[in-house]
């Protein structure tokens, strides 16, 4: 497969997806803007933080408890790096250098934004994380939420651009739904507020929203 090959929709759709791209980055800017000065301010959602962590503390054990620690490992950065570097292999193999480019460089922006703000925020975990075996860096915003969201999402996207309609909206809808368990877990476990979560939600969707703003932008041009 060529670099032109499978590029992807007719120029309604990716009108819309244009559209859709843009409408979801603001969003998103908007969701983490608000999150931050929340959270910096001690609103009502960083107040609701510390009443949900220990909720989950209190409810969340036994096998429930073991469930979520297995499946909060599906976001750990080594994992996603894995299978970063996997798609991007076969997206060379495709000559797809633009794709490989891109998701590269959406998996980087995201890892290197998500470190920068947890320094910035300077925000500590939740006082029920390990401190032993426990996350060693700061809380806000959740990593693994903004590295699920941008890496399985651009994955379902990019792998299957040459696929049928239907079968690439059960992909992304699938790894929409790997990215929300993920998140879920870190609030659950506890080893992230609800709002590190959010937050780092709407980091990866915002990349997400970026790279197919790109790709459209690329398409077109080509």
């Amino acid at each position: 497969m060529t670099e032109t090959a499978g590029r992807g929709p007719a120029p309604t759709a990716s009108r819309v997806g244009v559209h859709l791209g843009r409408w979801l980055l603001v969003a998103c800017v908007a969701v983490f803007a608000g999150v931050a000065v929340d959270v910096t301010h001690g609103g009502r959602l960083a107040g609701a933080d510390e009443h949900i962590a220990h909720w989950c503390f209190r409810h969340v054990t036994g096998r429930l408890h073991a469930a979520c620690s297995w499946a909060t490992h599906l976001g750990d950065s080594p994992l996603l790096a894995v299978l970063v570097v996997i798609a991007i292999a076969w997206l060379l193999r495709r000559q797809r250098r633009f794709d490989a480019v891109l998701l590269t460089a959406s998996a980087g922006a995201t890892a290197a934004l998500t470190a920068g703000l947890k320094v910035a925020f300077h925000r500590s975990r939740p006082v029920y994380v390990d401190p032993v075996h426990g996350p060693k860096s700061f809380s806000f915003p959740s990593g693994h939420a903004s590295g699920a969201f941008a890496v399985y999402l651009l994955l379902a996207i990019l792998l299957t651009v040459s696929l049928s309609g239907r079968v690439r909206s059960w992909a992304i809808g699938a790894a929409f739904a790997l990215a929300t368990l993920v998140a879920v877990t870190r609030v659950l476990l506890p080893v992230h507020f609800l709002s590190d979560v959010v937050a780092g939600t709407a980091i990866g969707l915002a990349v997400v929203a970026v790279a197919i703003l790109a790709r459209r932008s690329y398409v077109h041009r080509s």
